[in-house]
């Protein structure tokens, strides 16, 4: 297996309109050479057209997957990162990494001479697309612009048909284990755009609590100048309090701003690259069922074409009409003997490929809430320690006063053991007595009948 690496992002041509960035790709061997975002874009397209149905690897869109960041070097960075995993996914791919387009990408240098090897690889197999599918149909035939256009959409209608299921299609020996994993990837892309929107969601959270924080200590600070502005004497304990809360409240949202970039970084990044991946697994069972559709087509044509050819036959039509039909009957039987085996040969590299994708989902999972539940356990601590830091300066506020202290005392929890009551032999004092206790606490049972309480 080749080892490569996608280093080195490079400004090309700054200040200008053409400007862009280009990436190093290099091998182990020794070879290296530069490519813009674009070029991995078009590796991506020629891949999904040589060896279709094999599960590829989605490059992120040339927007940031997460929202919050804009373009700059951690976007560049970040997109440096995800272009090697690409490029890394293709090399262990047994088929992929034999693409005839991996050739003038990882040999030919950035210009004229990568824009010629993509050109000639082009040529040989033209990029998969709908709309040059059918163009190139249209160029093929002889008939008149009119018939072509009947005939066009005559197609199309008729593929639609099929993609619907309004018609029987043809099916291959592995067919019983298409239906299921249809169905799982299918329940998968739900959950997983669900989780995509519940952890933006979250990441969300951290930065609103972060802004809140900060919020906090503003009022405080300005708090703190008035009280210490007016006259009279001033309580150091209470300027002390009220910076300890102002440094208290910058901490915490500095350290939830941090907490935020690893959740970014290691959470939600993640959940949205197990997203693509899920995707990309859909491309491979949709391009599957495009050849299905195309092989059916193909198919249910030479039937037309066979009961055509008889009908001719039965009315005594003119040679020249029954040659062309038979000709045209024999290309076809080629045609469908041709996608009869690409149909059969996706199928088996579909299936090959879900067996080993399957558990790498499963394992992003994993790898995802690992690093999330490592990153709330370090963070927990450290915001525990700033809270415990700004206790003790809250609590010498009003400490030397007694009634202050008892007042304060009533905002704490009661202890799991009742209050002690004081009680006495008199029932009467012991009535008098009641009303010393704070209103936090329950009243004192009545006096029995020999006055005891």
């Amino acid at each position: 297996m080749v080892q490569i690496t996608v280093s080195d992002p490079r400004i090309e041509q700054p200040e200008t309109r053409h400007t862009f960035t280009s990436y190093l790709v290099s091998t182990k061997e020794g070879n290296s050479v530069r490519r813009r975002y674009s070029d991995f874009r078009w590796l991506y397209q020629r891949l999904q057209t040589e060896v279709p149905g094999a599960i590829i690897p989605i490059i992120p869109h040339t927007r940031t997957l997460m929202s919050t960041k804009k373009f700059n070097l951690e976007l560049i960075e970040e997109r440096r990162r995800d272009l090697q995993e690409f490029l890394v996914a293709v090399t262990k791919h047994a088929e992929l990494c034999r693409a005839p387009s991996m050739t003038p990408f990882m040999l030919l240098d950035l210009g004229k001479s990568f824009d010629d090897g993509k050109t000639k690889v082009e040529q040989s197999m033209p990029t998969t697309s709908e709309v040059m599918k059918w163009a190139e149909e249209v160029t093929n035939t002889e008939a008149s612009k009119a018939s072509v256009a009947r005939k066009g959409i005559g197609r199309i209608f008729a593929k639609i048909r099929l993609s619907a299921g309004a018609q029987q299609l043809l099916t291959t020996e592995d067919e019983s284990q298409i239906p299921g994993l249809y169905a799982y990837i299918a329940e998968v892309s739900r959950q997983a755009k669900a989780l995509v929107k519940a952890s933006d969601s979250l990441l969300k959270s951290t930065l609103i609590s972060a802004d809140a924080h900060h919020e906090i200590g503003v009022p405080i600070g300005l708090w703190k100048t008035t009280y210490m502005q007016q006259n009279g004497n001033q309580d150091d304990d209470v300027g002390n309090m009220m910076e300890g809360i102002c440094h208290f409240s910058d901490e915490i949202s500095i350290l939830l701003r941090k907490k935020h970039k690893e959740e970014e970084f290691l959470f939600a990044h993640n959940v949205h690259k197990l997203a693509n991946s899920v995707s990309a697994f859909e491309i491979a069972l949709s391009q599957r069922k495009k050849a299905q559709v195309d092989c059916t087509h193909c198919n249910n044509t030479m039937l037309e074409k066979n009961a055509a050819l008889e009908k001719a036959q039965k009315n005594l039509k003119p040679p020249e009409v029954t040659d062309k039909l038979n000709c045209e009957r024999v290309e076809l039987e080629s045609r469908i003997e041709i996608e009869k085996e690409r149909f059969d040969q996706i199928t088996k590299r579909l299936l090959k490929d879900a067996d080993k994708y399957k558990p790498r989902l499963v394992q992003m999972v994993k790898e995802c809430f690992l690093m999330f539940a490592k990153a709330q356990i370090s963070y927990t601590t450290r915001i525990n320690e700033a809270y415990q830091r700004m206790l003790p300066l809250l609590e010498e506020v009003g400490s030397d006063d007694g009634e202050k202290s008892e007042d304060s005392g009533s905002h704490h929890p009661p202890s799991d053991s009742p209050p002690r009551q004081v009680g006495s032999d008199d029932g009467e004092k012991s009535e008098d007595t009641s009303s010393n206790h704070p209103p936090s606490y329950p009243p004192p049972p009545p006096p029995n009948d020999d006055g005891e309480s």
